[in-house]
């Protein structure tokens, strides 16, 4: 069960406050940020956008770096059903519905503003959406 918590190391810049969805990371810029554990929604988003590594996801760091490669959602158009769960439940609304000839379908995630929270990949009925995984968008060989 995922855990967030802000470490020492914690510059206190704001750039998680303003990337929760939820209002879950509050404080005051340059002075203290804390998150609110019973709003936090766990979808990891502060986590891989820090760039000082300053939260902890069950007690481990994330990844340093301003540039670093965030993994983003991906959906296998063959196994989606068209349900929209995803869609609907994206905090982020970067999941579109791409209608077929007949009117079915399947959902396309804009990965330009994706995080990968992995939101869409918990309310997926049919199991077709992953994450990427940093290995694979670093160039580095697969495990």
């Amino acid at each position: 069960m995922n855990t967030y918590e802000i470490s020492d190391e914690c510059k206190k810049c704001g750039l998680c406050m303003t990337k929760c969805q939820n209002g879950a990371i509050f404080g005051e810029k340059k002075v203290h940020v804390e998150i609110d554990t019973t709003l936090c929604l766990k979808c990891g988003v502060c986590y891989v956008q820090c760039p000082f590594g300053a939260i902890l996801k069950d007690g481990i760091p994330g990844e340093k770096g301003k540039n670093k490669r965030i993994p983003k959602a991906v959906i296998d158009s063959a196994k989606c059903l068209g349900c929209r769960n995803c869609y609907l439940n994206c905090p982020n609304e970067v999941i579109v519905f791409k209608k077929n000839i007949i009117g079915s379908g399947h959902c396309v995630v804009d990965r330009e503003k994706c995080v990968g929270c992995s939101c869409c990949m918990t309310m997926c009925l049919n199991n077709c959406i992953t994450i990427e995984r940093l290995q694979d968008i670093q160039g580095n060989p697969k495990a």
